[in-house]
């Protein structure tokens, strides 16, 4: 799973991860079934299509899957809760998570390590989320609006090149504003 084309760009691309975990699976003589992805999509959620995909694949006893391969577990889920959840799925089902990059195992200290990152995983998540609302709240508090300007308005840029505020759209403003106060007298259907 990647989220971001940053992700891509360090390292953590699709590609590098599947490589990263055939090579993981060949060196251990283990035969690969099937790749399961998700592009673009957060592991803040386990409504992802290619894991719901590779749940119900592993779910088939015909398939007879012994055990999944992640990259890391933060590509599986960035959710300590979901991890359990998958864990659990899974061990109803006979079948292991194993990180290509980490020691993760059905050990008690695999089981720890693997409980270990995926609280390191959702941590490092919900600190992010702390830093963004901080810095929305700070720029609010600044006088800056935070995000894109909306319809009929721009973003303003100061001579010194830092955010301000937002300004009306000197070409659009009048249109919308037009458009606002017909709408408003209740003759138009939306």
């Amino acid at each position: 799973r990647v989220s971001t084309s940053d992700q891509a760009e360090r390292g953590f691309s699709l590609e590098n991860q599947k490589e990263v975990c055939t090579k993981y699976a060949n060196t251990n003589t283990w035969d690969i079934v099937r790749y399961f992805s998700d592009k673009g999509e957060s592991a803040k959620t386990t409504d992802r299509p290619g894991l719901q995909e590779m749940l119900e694949f592993c779910a088939n006893r015909k398939n007879g899957i012994d055990f999944i391969i992640v990259y890391k577990i933060d590509r599986l889920t960035r959710n300590a809760e979901d991890y359990y959840q998958i864990k659990s799925i899974l061990k109803k089902i006979n079948v292991n998570i194993l990180s290509a990059t980490e020691a993760i195992s059905e050990t008690s200290s695999g089981k720890f390590l693997g409980n270990i990152m995926a609280s390191v995983a959702q941590l490092d998540n919900d600190m992010r989320s702390e830093r963004v609302k901080s810095g929305m709240t700070n720029c609010i508090e600044s006088g800056r609006f935070p995000h894109k300007a909306p319809l009929g308005y721009l973003n303003y840029v100061s001579p010194d090149g830092k955010k301000k505020d937002i300004i009306l759209d000197p070409e659009r403003s009048e249109l919308i504003k037009f458009i606002l106060f017909e709408f408003s007298k209740g003759i138009y259907m939306s």
